[in-house]
């Protein structure tokens, strides 16, 4: 086994109160059964990784929802991470949650294990939407749900979206956009829906019930986000993460820059430089592993390290430093793929202090700038 001395850690809850019908994730619902004897599991994990984890610099607990498991199965999970790594080291540590399941009581759990960042469901607050997609939060939810996390000097607060849903106009998004403005948090992140295979959504299209949105007005959405927010002092950081000063994330951060990070639990996915590996995404392969191996790894993938990097950092509105690739890979970026060439001609990349950036053209067309960094690729910019 690989040995991993890890930036990040991200351990995996699968549980939902329910399904919503656009995620691909690996989740599980009506299974509260067996919360108790996955969370036990993910324990065992943990040991297993225990050198690996002291060094962790930033935590995230995403899922499924790990808000939902219940705080008794909560406790035991935030007091075994308390017990394994070093907090005095940890600079972000992120817990994700649904509106409703922010309570007095979850605040004071949570607070008292450290954590310092949430990240809230809300997708839309459009009702019509909300039915369309599986989600049941209200305004008055969410805004109750930020008011406990703010009294509790949660401050460190992230607001999710999603844009691009069959039947969203213009108009829905920008109800959405000063609906998460009004409510203040330090963090906005606004993701186009993406049409996975194996999920309610796409079987209704396919079944030709719904029609999905017109890539047009999808990229005028896009515009939208990226224009509005910054009125606000949201700013552009990723390509769908937005935040005001200092409140970047500091975990997603490491996926972008392509660090080592390890993750645990049911089908969580884990990278170390050329190594990338995964483990079982369901639950009785995961369990089975873990009791007989100690750890929940089903196989290894190919990673190309260079490409990757390259097309993370490109997420990134900073950009990608040329030296620091040079120095990483030992080679010149624009010699290995050099259909970066073309796309800054063409207007879609600009290299300015040493920097390769997307203009705003490029961030539009950001799949087409993605393509230079595929082996025998071509582009027409």
């Amino acid at each position: 086994m690989v040995i991993i001395m890890a930036k990040a850690l991200y351990i995996h809850i699968p549980f939902c109160n329910t399904i919503c019908t656009y995620c691909d994730f690996p989740k599980l619902a009506g299974a509260s059964n067996q919360i108790d004897d996955y969370i036990q599991t993910l324990c065992h994990e943990m040991d297993y990784y225990r050198a690996e984890i002291a060094t962790t610099e930033t935590i995230y607990i995403g899922g499924g929802t790990p808000s939902s498991i219940g705080l008794k199965p909560l406790a035991i999970l935030l007091s075994k991470i308390e017990s394994m790594v070093r907090i005095t080291n940890i600079t972000e540590y992120t817990i994700e949650a649904n509106p409703q399941d922010i309570t007095t009581d979850f605040v004071k759990l949570i607070k008292s294990h450290h954590v310092s960042r949430v990240s809230v469901g809300v997708q839309t607050i459009n009702p019509q939407l909300q039915t369309s997609i599986g989600r049941h939060e209200t305004k008055a939810i969410v805004i109750q749900a930020v008011k406990v996390l703010k009294e509790a000097e949660i401050l460190n607060i992230n607001l999710d979206f999603i844009y691009g849903i069959p039947g969203e106009t213009l108009s829905d998004l920008q109800a959405d956009i000063d609906f998460a403005v009004s409510v203040n948090p330090q963090h906005l992140s606004f993701y186009s829906l993406i049409l996975e295979e194996k999920t309610k959504i796409m079987h209704d299209i396919k079944l030709g019930k719904i029609t999905p949105i017109d890539k047009d007005i999808e990229a005028d959405m896009f515009e939208l986000v990226m224009n509005e927010l910054p009125k606000h002092q949201y700013f552009q950081y990723e390509i769908s993460n937005f935040s005001k000063t200092h409140f970047q994330s500091k975990h997603n951060m490491i996926y972008w820059k392509v660090q080592p990070y390890l993750g645990l639990g049911m089908g969580a996915h884990s990278q170390v430089e050329m190594t990338r590996f995964h483990n079982y995404p369901r639950l009785a392969a995961y369990m089975k592993a873990v009791k007989t191996t100690g750890t929940g790894l089903e196989s290894f993938d190919p990673c190309n390290l260079a490409q990757e990097t390259g097309l993370m950092n490109l997420r990134l509105l900073e950009g990608i430093s040329v030296k620091a690739f040079h120095d990483r890979f030992g080679y010149d970026i624009l010699t290995r793929y050099p259909l970066l060439n073309i796309n800054i001609a063409s207007g879609l990349l600009e290299l300015s202090d040493g920097k390769l950036r997307l203009t705003h053209r490029g961030i539009m067309l950001m799949n087409r700038v993605e393509t230079s960094f595929i082996d025998g690729s071509d582009i027409d910019a």
